[in-house]
Formats: structure tokens, sequence, C-alpha cells
């Protein structure tokens, strides 16, 4: 009895990963679609007068899921190409200003856009991932440095504004600040740091720095 009920533990360990993987793969393809399903039902709202089977293509699920993804994602492409195209750059620059100008979604928008910038810059990457005393002095928890200011009361003092996420999930979180020589640096990227948070601590490598002896980057965010 014992044996098959370790078994079915490890069987469910597991399978743990896959389930994972395969829900976040069907919420990230259902929001897609969604995106993307208007587009293809006003399509065959259009092509009903022209071509009724054509209407009655667009209209079935498969097909329709499947146009609204390609259309999605093709879109996607466009973007991302216009914003390293110099046109492409001041006419995001003109949206961005519009969006700021928008009272009550200017603060969001700009927060969103913010962080965003901060963790897809990749030459500081290694220098953002810390360790910091948290929730007690004898315990730590990994965050992402995004901002470094000075101490109003004494400005001889730098303080780093620290971003804590929640495992498994770090769209949720914690904002610290820290005196930037309580820092502990992690020679980590971003990525390598969300693997270790999504995955519960499963992915840390065999020595991490507790004890703060990691040397300071040159620069901070």
């Amino acid at each position: 009895m014992e044996s098959v009920k370790r078994n079915v533990i490890a069987g469910i360990l597991t399978l743990i990963p896959v389930v994972v993987t395969i829900w976040i793969l069907n919420l990230v393809l259902t929001t897609l679609i969604g995106f993307g399903r208007p587009l293809v039902l006003a399509l065959a709202f259009w092509a009903q007068s022209y071509s009724p089977w054509l209407a009655d293509l667009l209209r079935a699920d498969v097909f329709q899921s499947v146009l609204a993804l390609t259309l999605v994602l093709v879109g996607l492409y466009v973007l991302g190409a216009l914003t390293q195209a110099v046109i492409g750059r001041k006419v995001i620059s003109l949206v961005n200003r519009m969006i700021e100008r928008l009272p009550f979604v200017r603060s969001l928008y700009s927060s969103v856009r913010r962080m965003l910038e901060v963790f897809q810059s990749t030459e500081a990457n290694m220098q953002r991932v810390v360790l910091i005393s948290f929730p007690n002095s004898g315990m730590r928890t990994l965050g992402f440095v995004t901002r470094t200011f000075a101490d109003a009361g004494d400005p001889e003092r730098l303080l780093a504004a620290v971003y804590v996420p929640t495992a498994p999930n770090p769209t949720s979180g914690f904002i610290e600040i820290v005196p930037v020589d309580d820092l502990t640096y992690v020679d980590w990227t971003a990525d390598e740091a969300m693997q270790f948070i999504v995955s519960a601590g499963a992915t840390a490598p065999d020595q991490v720095p507790f004890s703060g002896n990691q040397a300071a980057p040159a620069t901070l965010p």
C-alpha cells in the first residue's frame, strides 16, 4: 500500500509541470484568440453579402480560432517591427503622449510601461536581481531593483525600490524600499530569477549568496 501511495505521489509530481504549462499556454492562446475574434466576426459579416459559404467558414469555431490567432500574431509582429523603425517609434511615442494625458489612465499606463522597460533592459539585468532581508533579518527573499533614489533626510544615503514577486505567481508581490548597502546582489539574469520564483525555488543553483558577500555592481537602475 505504501508503494502505491509513493508511486501515485510521484506521478502527480511528474504531471504538475505539464499541467501548469498547458494551463498557461491555454490562457495565453485564449486571450490572444479573444482579441482577434471580433475582427474575424466583422470579416464574416462583411462576407455574408458576397460569399455566404465564406461567411459560414469564418464563423466555424476551429477556423475562426485559428484565423483570429493568426491575425493577432501578425499584428504583434508588425507592431514589433514598427517599434524598430524610426517612423514607428515616432508614432508610438505620439500614442504614449496621448494616453499619458488621459486622467486616471495615465498613472496605470505609465507604471506598467515603466515596469516593462525595466525588465526588458538586458544591459542591466544582471544588476537588478537581489536578495533582501524579508520578512525578518534571519530570512532572505528574491527581488528586482526597479529604481534607486536618495534619502530625503540624508541625501548621501542611496535607497532602492525592490519589487518582491510572490511564488509561484510573480505578477503579484510587494514593493520594499531598502538601503542600497543592505542589498545582496545575485549574479542571475531576470529570466533565471523568474524561473526560480515560478518553480518555487526548484531551479536554484548549488550556491546562493545568502551571507551578503556578493560584490555590488558598478551601476544600478
